[in-house]
């Protein structure tokens, strides 16, 4: 079977993201590929609007067409974003609601000192908070290879990476080549679950005109760094950062979700200009990617 969907294959502006009225269209409109992180789906190009659900009984409702018109346009494993946001977004996640941490200032210095003085805005509806919410509980959701979802993700991003539209095995070095740390990628999850693969999805899929150099760069002889593990990291940054409660205006601009994958992408950017303009090595990574981490904490407007 070929694999008929193409990395970096964006929506029409009629399909958006997430939206009410979300459908798969699959090749009913020409993929636009974009140059940058600002050019981004997650983001209403019309208006610039958070792209959050309208409408609805539940603020994450989607349309996404017959089972039969998606399985005719990509091959029954591999799964576009779009779908498996759905998927996550549906799920009862009651449970992992009752762990999740929405508000941690202690990271940020701005926080800190002058929270008696200025503070940061709040969400601005009720539709964004559960966007949040929901985001945070889907990192706690750790992966299970039994579940056929979890397993489309991780694969998807597998055969993003390699450019192939074959399954691969459960465990083995190949998950080491496209950035895990062993042949079990589960190990890498903690501290952001699946939300960290839906990440990783929505980057090669999306921005494979710096997800390929990257991963191109992270095999370098000399250059080498964990693709897939540096991303997991990226997600915990996301994370935190949205804690902090200092990103809750561009969340309210771009959706929380748009937020978190326009941050998560503007990061790997950021990556990709150090270690190919200033010939980073694997010794470099912790440093940098503790400054990476306090810029967020402290202005993430001005990393994006």
């Amino acid at each position: 079977v070929k694999l008929s969907f193409r990395c970096g294959e964006r929506m029409s502006e009629e399909d958006g993201v997430v939206s009410s009225d979300f459908k798969e269209s699959g090749d009913e409109g020409e993929g636009r590929r974009g140059t940058s992180v600002k050019d981004d789906p997650s983001v209403s190009p019309a208006e610039n609007k958070p792209v959050v659900l309208q409408n609805s009984p539940s603020p994450f409702t989607l349309s996404l067409g017959s089972s039969q018109e998606i399985n005719e346009k990509i091959p029954s494993l591999f799964i576009k974003y779009e779908a498996a946001l759905y998927h996550f977004m549906s799920l009862d996640l009651t449970e992992q609601k009752k762990s999740i941490v929405t508000t941690d200032k202690s990271k940020s210095l701005f926080s800190s000192f002058f929270s008696s003085i200025f503070s940061p805005p709040k969400l601005k509806s009720d539709q964004l908070v559960e966007e949040r919410d929901k985001m945070f509980a889907i990192a706690l959701i750790p992966y299970n290879d039994d579940d056929v979802m979890h397993k489309r993700v991780m694969q998807s991003v597998y055969m993003c990476i390699q450019g192939v539209d074959a399954e691969c095995p459960k465990f083995g070095p190949h998950w080491e080549t496209i950035g895990f740390q062993g042949d079990d990628p589960a190990t890498d999850l903690r501290g952001v679950g699946m939300f960290g693969m839906l990440q990783m999805l929505y980057f090669v899929t999306k921005h494979p005109q710096m997800s390929q150099p990257l991963h191109k760069l992270s095999r370098d002889e000399k250059q080498y760094f964990p693709f897939c593990v540096v991303g997991l990291n990226f997600t915990k940054i996301v994370l935190q950062t949205i804690r902090t409660g200092l990103a809750n205006e561009l969340c309210n601009t771009h959706g929380v979700l748009g937020f978190a994958n326009l941050l998560h992408c503007a990061l790997y950017q950021e990556l990709l200009s150090h270690w190919r303009g200033g010939h980073r090595t694997i010794t470099d990574f912790p440093p940098l990617l503790k400054e990476m981490s306090e810029r967020c904490y402290e202005n993430p407007a001005e990393v994006i």
